[in-house]
């Protein structure tokens, strides 16, 4: 959002066209790069959260031992 601001005043505020339009093209780069971000957070999420389901059930695993043993 503050991209968005930033960008929309320094393009209706500047005096030259032509810087901008120099704005305008970094802000379509931000959308982007935040576009690809947010197709690499699939990438991370998954493998995780498998990582954090093998972690707990690893951590229950003496636990259940305990309860057998009584």
């Amino acid at each position: 959002m503050y991209s968005c601001g930033v960008a929309y005043l320094v393009e209706q505020n500047l005096p030259n066209p032509e810087i901008a339009k120099g704005f305008v093209e970094n802000f379509r780069m931000i959308i982007l790069i935040g576009s690809l971000r947010i197709g690499e957070l699939e990438e991370y999420f998954t493998p995780t959260l498998i990582g954090l389901i093998f972690a707990l059930l690893a951590a229950c695993i003496p636990f259940f031992w305990k309860c057998r043993k009584r």
